[in-house]
């Protein structure tokens, strides 16, 4: 006994199948020898979940423990001919026979005239699947195209139903909303996504379900067109929806190209940062990161790798925050933003735009039905991930937003968090601290000859800096 569709798990089909099927044993003096039941589960090839009733069934069968398969239809039995073959072959072999109730009628595998009759009601049983599957796919991707939500409702907006519980409208939830235009604006202004966090739950500012409001669900939120007004389809912005526009478009584009920077990076151990260096710098023997820990009663920056490296943290801090606020030539806003790179974002930008209007084309050919659901699934999974790599592409940019407001405003180093000061160095340079190195039986400790900073407008051969102009940045203290 099966049931494909059963959410509130009542298993009312079911039951009503159990017990019709051992009527018709009492009226053929059939003993029932065991019921096997998969209740909420999809026979078709495109079910997710696993028959496990439907395996035991197989080996009960292949034991030869039973005289008489009861099926309510065929289609309960399989829906896919590679599998539905195979039970008659086994049923054939062990001469069990098959009775299905929608039918009235017993099968004998054995025989030419009944397998073929199993054969053909099994194709169709397959076909009707395959059909009902193009009208569904059909009938969300209309509703994508008409701009109609699909899913559950997303935070910042409330659906609002008739008498009958259809859809009217989504409108905006202004409260939660709020709270999404305040994370942007915060970030757009330079505040750090822990900082933000860290305010938002001494605020006690949850979603609706009551989670917290951290970086990795607002990160969701943010990157989801849907919050500009778009409705997106299998991962591809398919055209305008119905419910209106929380978040600006710009600061949209401005936010995810913040989020996409390859530079911002999180600490790899799960936790915030207490170091200025921690994770940043690395071992200029084995290139491993290197991480704080306790060395003879004091913190030190050790190579996390092999521990081939060590120095005193409050060594490498001064000596690199040194560096870092006497830096700054020709590092201005027009050097991080390459013209080569604005070029080939805008292209990336033109080469998204048109795998997008090439998938939308084939979305209506297939709404229209001139386009089969199989072909049209073969064209995504052609397209998606070319579309994703252009949005990759689109968004690339070559510095944090950090570094350009230090470079603009470089006052505000002063005023920096902890976490602040550490991606604006991400992205001004590389640190690499080499071993001691022995003269004369002397080990030398010199940090000027041991740290080697590389920024990134330095001409480098060998990993070694062969070119660098610098002038001050900021007056040090």
């Amino acid at each position: 006994m099966r049931v494909s569709k059963d959410p509130r798990r009542k298993m009312r089909s079911v039951g009503q199948q159990e017990s019709t099927g051992r009527s018709i044993c009492a009226e053929q003096s059939w003993t029932v020898a065991r019921v096997f039941s998969d209740n909420d589960k999809s026979a078709s090839r495109h079910g997710r979940k696993v028959r496990s009733d439907y395996a035991a069934m197989i080996e009960f069968i292949a034991a030869g423990n039973c005289d008489v398969l009861i099926l309510w239809e065929v289609s309960r039995g399989d829906r896919e001919m590679d599998k539905w073959t195979p039970l008659l072959t086994l049923c054939r072999k062990m001469g069990v026979l098959i009775h299905v109730i929608n039918n009235e009628r017993t099968y004998d595998p054995s025989k030419p005239g009944d397998r073929k009759d199993l054969l053909e009601d099994g194709v169709d049983a397959e076909y009707e699947t395959e059909k009902t599957r193009d009208r569904i796919l059909r009938d969300v991707r209309a509703n994508a195209i008409e701009g109609r939500p699909h899913g559950k409702r997303r935070f910042g907006y409330t659906r609002v139903y008739d008498d009958t519980g259809s859809l009217v409208e989504v409108v905006i939830n202004e409260e939660q909303a709020d709270i999404l235009r305040e994370y942007v604006r915060r970030m757009l202004d330079g505040d750090s996504q822990r900082s933000i966090e860290a305010d938002f739950e001494k605020r006690g500012l949850v979603s609706d379900r009551g989670n917290t409001l951290n970086r990795r669900a607002m990160n969701k939120h943010l990157r989801n067109p849907a919050y500009i007004g778009k409705r997106v389809h299998q991962g591809s912005v398919v055209g305008d929806a119905i419910w209106p526009a929380i978040l600006d478009e710009k600061d949209f584009e401005k936010i995810n190209a913040i989020l996409d920077d390859p530079s911002r990076r999180t600490n790899e151990y799960g936790g915030i940062a207490r170091h200025l260096l921690s994770g940043i710098a690395r071992c200029g023997k084995c290139n491993g990161k290197m991480h704080q820990k306790i060395r003879q009663g004091k913190p030190a920056y050790v190579c996390n790798d092999r521990s081939c490296t060590k120095i005193t943290v409050e060594r490498l801090d001064s000596f690199v925050t040194e560096k870092v606020r006497k830096r700054h030539v020709t590092m201005d806003v027009s050097e991080i933003e390459d013209e080569d790179q604005d070029q080939a974002r805008a292209m990336a930008k033109k080469e998204l735009a048109a795998l997008e209007q090439r998938l939308e084309e084939f979305t209506t050919e297939a709404l229209a039905g001139r386009l089969s659901a199989v072909l049209l699934g073969r064209m995504e999974a052609d397209l998606t991930p070319k579309i994703e790599d252009a949005r990759t592409r689109s968004k690339a940019v070559s510095a944090s937003h950090l570094l350009h407001n230090v470079i603009e405003n470089p006052e505000i180093w002063e005023d920096m968090t902890l976490a602040e000061r550490r991606e604006t160095i991400r992205d001004m340079c590389t640190i690499h601290v080499d071993q001691y190195a022995n003269g004369r039986g002397k080990k030398n400790y010199d940090t000027e000859d041991r740290v080697r900073l590389v920024f990134f407008n330095d001409k480098v051969q060998d990993g070694r800096v062969i070119e660098s102009v610098v002038a001050p940045l900021w007056d040090a203290a």
